[in-house]
């Protein structure tokens, strides 16, 4: 790939030249997927060509081979996308203007808390500014903050570099372009890497995600796979199965005696009752006896 291939300033006019635009990690990360997906797309020639097996089977052995290359190509292409994002990110940042071996970052608790300090200071009198404004015209922030950076421009330093994170951190707070604030004081170097930072972010919009199908009508196992027919019934234990209901009335325990209907405890039947109309006639031959 010529060098021109890579400047963001040239025209590209085919796939090819675009994934070749991209730099660095990203560039070699959307290779790889590319590549996967070619040799994807070469197995399903390679399989219709081959007359050694039916259809059947060759829609197995490529939604096959689909399933396994998938995940690996979309993975690829993701962390692609995620490398030109975090590319853009950074030209972003090398793009603002700084006095020398400083940068809009810094994990140094002095610079941060001198930082903090210009913060407030420069909050402060942008906040008097708004207070003393009369008339329909709102004091120009903008113009106020460009030559507080442009202070910090001119002293450098640590103390240089902490003004201007702070006139940055103030953008950010009272709704101002930091753009518009910085852009004046950018050289050519710095206008390169706007330009790199926004190729990268229009790169992605080129990284689909969609791995093309098999020219195969899915098989029975790729229809089962899908359906979830035939797969395992999952076995409940201890940690999935839903609890039991209790019942508000436990049984009682069964005792050492065995009672029913027709016998009592011991298995001797109780005596049987005299129906009413025998009761009568005795008591009436009882009654003819005595008298």
């Amino acid at each position: 790939m010529t060098e021109e291939a890579h400047n963001p300033n040239q025209p590209l006019s085919t796939y090819e030249d675009l994934r070749g635009s991209a730099r660095g990690q990203a560039g070699e990360l959307w290779k790889a997927a590319d590549r996967e997906e070619a040799n994807l797309s070469k197995f399903y020639e390679q399989l219709e060509a081959d007359p050694r097996y039916t259809s059947e089977h060759k829609a197995e052995l490529a939604w096959g081979r689909y399933n396994q290359a998938k995940q690996k190509i979309v993975e690829g292409k993701t962390k692609a996308s995620e490398q030109l994002a975090n590319d853009a990110a950074v030209y972003h940042r090398q793009s603002i203007p700084f006095p020398a071996s400083e940068g809009p970052i810094t994990q140094d608790s002095q610079k941060i808390l001198i930082s903090q300090s210009e913060t407030q200071r420069i909050s402060r009198k942008l906040a008097r500014m708004q207070d003393a404004s009369t008339g329909p015209f709102r004091p120009d922030l903008t113009s106020a903050l460009r030559q507080e950076y442009e202070r910090g421009l001119e002293v450098g330093g640590v103390m240089g570099g902490s003004l201007c994170r702070a006139v940055l951190a103030v953008c950010d707070e009272v709704g101002v372009d930091a753009d518009s604030v910085v852009d004046s004081f950018r050289q050519p170097r710095h206008r390169e890497l706007i330009e790199r930072a926004q190729h990268a972010e229009y790169l992605q919009n080129y990284l689909g995600k969609r791995v093309s199908e098999p020219p195969f009508k899915k098989s029975g196992t790729e229809r089962a796979r899908i359906t979830g027919i035939g797969t395992p019934t999952p076995q409940a234990d201890e940690v999935n199965e839903p609890p039991r209901s209790k019942k508000l009335f436990p049984d009682k325990p069964k005792g050492h005696m065995r009672k029913t209907s027709a016998k009592l405890a011991f298995g001797a039947a109780p005596p049987a009752k005299p129906a009413a109309d025998e009761v009568t006639t005795q008591r009436r031959r009882r009654h003819n006896r005595k008298s």
